[in-house]
């Protein structure tokens, strides 16, 4: 058995935050990039369709979508069931292992205090080979911290395998396509960098079994944090 260890903020944050992905459309990208080009007076006007790769293909213009927003394929989006923030990545257990993982988990995550978050700014393409457009929580990210520290030193103890990536509280709302224009994805992370959700208090941790050829996961055990 594989398992992730994550945090999995309330529905009710997470559907605010795809609010605001899915207002950003290529038309409102272009229009905002016709703007500062006419606003610049530097005369140079560039192409508000560029790009960030695939060159020589012909970008189609969005097709009006009644009822919503139009439909794109400049971002494949992460259904709002499938989003998570990962702590760390476990390799495969055995059921005893597995048992022994949560017991231990369970024990510590009662001594970590509950952190009060929100979602605020954005980001995007942050290292080579990343192609996720990321959403960052704000609030007590100290006490986050200790959680996104505390997890891996509880699995290396059991002696387990652990991905030993940093914790970054740091959500992937999505990964850029073929189709991404640069206009699209500036406009798509100022969104982000602008937008200040509703705040919450993050009860508990989650040990989940990630479901990749449905995009969604299956909680294992929520592990409750200190009141």
């Amino acid at each position: 058995m594989r398992l992730l260890v994550a945090i999995v903020p309330p529905p009710e944050a997470l559907d605010e935050l795809d609010r605001v992905i899915g207002a950003v459309t290529p038309g409102s990208a272009a229009e905002s990039a016709r703007r500062r080009t006419s606003s610049s007076g530097t005369g140079q006007h560039a192409h508000p369709r560029r790009r960030l790769f695939g060159r020589g293909q012909k970008q189609a213009e969005p097709t009006p979508h009644e009822g919503g927003p139009p439909e794109h394929d400049q971002l494949d989006r992460t259904p709002v069931a499938g989003l998570y923030i990962p702590i760390t990545t476990i390799g495969n257990l055995t059921q005893g292992d597995s048992l022994e993982l949560r017991n231990a988990l369970r024990t510590k995550a009662a001594t970590w205090e509950r952190p009060t978050l929100h979602f605020s700014g954005g980001t995007a393409l942050e290292w080579s080979g990343d192609l996720s457009v990321w959403a960052k929580l704000d609030g007590d990210i100290d006490r986050l911290a200790l959680v996104g520290a505390g997890v891996p030193t509880v699995v290396k103890q059991l002696a387990l395998f652990v991905d030993r990536r940093q914790f970054r509280p740091w959500l992937a709302v999505g990964t850029i396509t073929e189709q991404t224009t640069a206009p699209y994805l500036e406009e798509l992370v100022a969104a982000l960098e602008r937008f200040h959700g509703s705040s919450w208090t993050q009860e508990s941790f989650s040990v989940i079994k990630a479901l990749p050829e449905t995009g969604f996961f299956e909680v294992v055990e929520d592990m409750a944090l200190a009141e």
